[in-house]
């Protein structure tokens, strides 16, 4: 997923309590559950070290307050609620496009080119 909509007060409202670090962290676990499409693995001394957070209580911390902890790894409703609805327009737009490339093709046939829908 290379997009999301942010919603700043929503944001403001559920981040209002943390300090900069702990925010900061939660930002970089929602940006990597968006860029992977998928839960954060338990494994929280691995993540901490791929997103460069040096403090492993506070990405426990965060983990713990913001996600659930699945056997998959940590979920985020909400993210998935948002990445269901980008795979979905991702899914429409395809098809449609898909579709108008088959117009534009059957309309530069000639009459004898063009299939027949009849059996």
């Amino acid at each position: 997923m290379h997009y999301f909509q942010f919603e700043i007060k929503e944001w403001i409202s559920n981040t209002a309590h943390l300090t900069l670090e702990e925010e900061a962290v939660y930002l970089r676990l929602i940006n990597y559950y968006y860029d992977s499409e998928k839960p954060i693995p338990n494994d929280i001394a691995l993540i901490s070290r791929k997103l460069r957070i040096s403090n492993i209580e506070v990405t426990k911390g965060i983990l713990h307050e913001f996600f659930e902890e699945s056997g998959e790894g940590f979920i985020h409703n909400r993210c998935d609620v948002e990445i269901t609805r980008y795979k979905a327009k991702s899914e429409q737009a395809s098809r449609a496009g898909k579709a108008s490339a088959e117009k534009r093709a059957n309309a530069s046939l000639t009459p004898v080119q063009r299939p027949s829908n009849q059996s």
